[in-house]
């Protein structure tokens, strides 16, 4: 997670969580600012910055920076005015709409994509039962088959030969789904993966829609 010090001011006294850039401080509106202030001018700061990943599942977080509270809070924001009282701060509050952006839609792009391997492997189940049916019931005709016509039935052929026409269904292994602790799970849904489309085609198609 990743959160400001200008994000929080509603009360009189914020917490800061920045567990990845900052750290955790206690600020207090107004009386802290310089307090905060050397946080950002710490000399680890912008390599804390670089290291930060919006992919991946993430470990749990205080609920109030979870990504989805972190990214409403911004959009009180107006960059241009922020940009306009400190030209840095203005930098900073884009780099954090963008990597909320992100991460929010890392999120929904693996949900997506291992909701869809889950339902491919459904289905291969199912079509795999019905293989297995299918091969029982000709097995069955084709030993009595045999019988009528008074001939001997070789299953270990027969076996080959229907494994030649219906190769054998590979299931794959059950999908683990990632766990990220980082929002509210409500705040975000699967989005449909339409036929033939990759998860490059659902990122461009996500920010496509969010353009519109």
């Amino acid at each position: 997670s990743l959160l400001s010090y200008f994000f929080f001011n509603d009360t009189a006294t914020t917490e800061i969580y920045t567990e990845q850039i900052v750290g955790s401080v206690r600020c207090v509106q107004e009386t802290d600012w310089k307090h905060c202030k050397s946080f950002i001018n710490d000399e680890d700061f912008f390599e804390r910055i670089n290291q930060f990943t919006h992919q991946g599942p993430k470990s749990s977080v205080p609920r109030f920076a979870y990504i989805n509270r972190l990214q409403k809070r911004l959009e009180r924001f107006n960059l241009e005015q922020v940009e306009q009282y400190n030209i840095g701060l203005g930098r900073l509050l884009r780099y954090l709409q963008l990597v909320t952006d992100l991460r929010i839609k890392d999120i929904k792009l693996r949900r997506t994509y291992q909701q869809r391997l889950m339902q491919e492997r459904e289905d291969l189940i199912e079509k795999k039962r019905e293989q297995d049916s299918n091969k029982e019931t000709a097995l069955k005709e084709a030993k009595e088959q045999a019988q009528a016509n008074e001939e001997e039935f070789n299953e270990q052929e027969w076996e080959e030969n229907w494994l030649e026409e219906n190769p054998p269904i590979e299931i794959p292994e059950e999908v683990v789904f990632d766990v990220d602790e980082d929002v509210e799970p409500e705040a975000v849904s699967y989005t449909h993966l339409r036929a033939h489309e990759t998860p490059e085609h659902l990122v461009c198609r996500l920010l496509l829609e969010k353009k519109k």
